[in-house]
């Protein structure tokens, strides 16, 4: 009875995921009551054939992941967002799943009958020796087996797996620009304000109420920016209020236990821009960072910019001759002034730097 009901929950989910993945089966123990004529459960032709789903779609069991977008012309996208679990359950559902079809076959239970729906699903199970990499699971690594399920997803589903790449950064100072000139008659219509959130990742965010407490930061936001645009130059206690709070966080996670922070922003580095751009507070920042580096040692590594790569200048106060001039800047003035040593790597020296840190940290 038990293998029973997870060949029900399958058949549920071939409804929901994909119709046309279906192999069609006749099951000896269905039948039309033929004497009243009364149409049976399910979907049929002249005879009742259950149907069983045969693709290779992961199996979403959290209705909250599931993303529905209704755009222009009445198209309807489907989406999910893939959680880890569902990734380290992607095989294990396939083997069961297979399982289950292969017993019922097996036992007579189910009859195949019009279509290759199921030998095709079969073969790919065999071809991509599915049951092997799944009984790997409690003898590899948890990140090597579910890189492993996530190729094999990719690969089952091709087109259809898709790694979200967005630039924070960029998408932000995007929408931000919506906020020059916001019209303050605006904000007195929560509607107004929840398009102005979900605008910040367009089809993905799905804000569809607004607390007091949401309503409240969105204000702060928008009052925000209107200061900042007017501020128009970098010599502001921006570096000051960063170098501080890291400090802060740093400090509380250092003496929580923690033996090991690591960070692409050294604490003397905030110091650095605010000297660079003439910004109020550095002595005061010279001063904490010289503190904080005696009680909490750093080891330094500078990546050396690589001039076969294209340099970014979006987002950038500097061109690339410019960063150039900053890094050696910083570079003299974190030897010679905050005596702060490092070592230079290339950022393709992945190896090396890698033997780097464990001499040093003695591990």
């Amino acid at each position: 009875m038990e293998r029973v009901n997870k060949f029900l929950r399958f058949l549920a989910l071939a409804v929901c995921l994909v119709v046309s993945k279906q192999a069609l089966a006749y099951n000896n123990n269905i039948e039309i009551n033929k004497a009243d004529k009364t149409p049976g459960p399910g979907i049929y032709f002249y005879r009742l054939e259950p149907s069983f789903y045969t693709g290779f779609a992961p199996r979403i069991q959290e209705p909250e992941r599931i993303m529905v977008n209704l755009g222009r012309g009445n198209q309807l996208r489907i989406t999910a967002v893939l959680s880890e679990q569902i990734i380290d359950e992607y095989l294990s559902d396939l083997v069961t799943r297979y399982q289950v079809y292969r017993e019922l076959i097996d036992t007579g239970q189910l009859k195949l009958t019009q279509n290759l729906g199921y030998e095709q699903f079969e073969e790919t199970m065999k071809n991509e020796d599915i049951v092997h990499l799944h009984s790997q699971r409690d003898t590899v690594k948890a990140d090597v087996y579910r890189e492993t399920s996530l190729e094999l997803l990719k690969k089952l589903n091709p087109g259809k797996v898709f790694h979200i790449k967005i630039d924070l950064k960029k998408r932000i100072e995007e929408w931000s620009q919506q906020l020059n000139g916001y019209k303050k008659s605006k904000l007195l219509v929560d509607d107004n304000l929840l398009e102005l959130i979900n605008d910040m990742l367009p089809t993905r965010l799905k804000v569809t109420a607004l607390s007091p407490q949401l309503k409240k930061e969105v204000l702060s936001v928008i009052k925000s920016y209107e200061m900042y645009k007017n501020q128009g130059d970098q010599k502001s206690w921006d570096s000051f209020y960063m170098q501080a709070r890291q400090i802060y966080f740093e400090d509380t996670i250092l003496r929580s236990g923690t033996d090991l922070i690591v960070s692409d922003s050294p604490v003397f580095l905030q110091w650095f821009y605010a000297r660079h751009h003439v910004a109020p507070g550095q002595d005061a920042m010279f001063m904490s960072g010289r503190e904080f580096e005696t009680m909490y040692p750093s080891l330094n590594i500078l990546l050396t910019r690589p001039e076969d790569v294209d340099y970014q200048a979006e987002g950038r106060y500097e061109d690339h001759e410019q960063a150039k001039a900053v890094d050696d800047a910083l570079k003299e003035l974190l030897s010679d002034i905050a005596y702060i040593t490092f070592k230079e790597f290339s950022y393709r020296n992945r190896e090396e730097i890698v033997i780097y840190v464990k001499e040093k940290l003695e591990l």
